[in-house]
């Protein structure tokens, strides 16, 4: 992360042609918010052991619910962050045009392809 930060910050960064200048900063920007989205779980968790110790010390019921409340959010975050680094190759951050089309079945192929696009579309909102 140093390196592409000092490369980005060298005077010379300006001179070199439009396409590797969008590469690299792309680059700094997807590692900058990798690096933000670990530290954030990790104080989170760290949130939790002093939570879950002073649970143990005074065993309270509204901080055992915003405990678990919190577990939750992390095992979130952590699926979240799971599948997002499944997709670190180079053509992953691009769009992509997706077709979908009823093949032969009649009213139940037409409500299957329905329901993909609307699966589709809840996911990419």
């Amino acid at each position: 992360m140093q390196d592409l930060e000092n490369e980005t910050s060298d005077d010379g960064f300006w001179e070199l042609p439009q396409g590797e200048r969008t590469v690299l900063l792309k680059q700094v920007s997807r590692l900058s918010d990798s690096i933000l989205r670990w530290e954030t779980l990790d104080s989170l968790h760290d949130d939790l052991e002093a939570a879950a110790e002073l649970y143990r010390e005074e065993d309270d019921a509204d901080l055992l619910k915003e405990i678990l409340d919190s577990c939750e959010k992390l095992d979130n975050d952590i699926d979240s962050l799971e599948i997002t680094g499944l997709f670190n190759g180079e053509a992953d951050d691009r769009n992509a045009i997706v077709s979908i089309h009823p093949g032969a079945g009649g009213t139940e192929s037409t409500d299957w392809a329905s329901m993909l696009y609307d699966m589709y579309r809840r996911w990419i909102a």
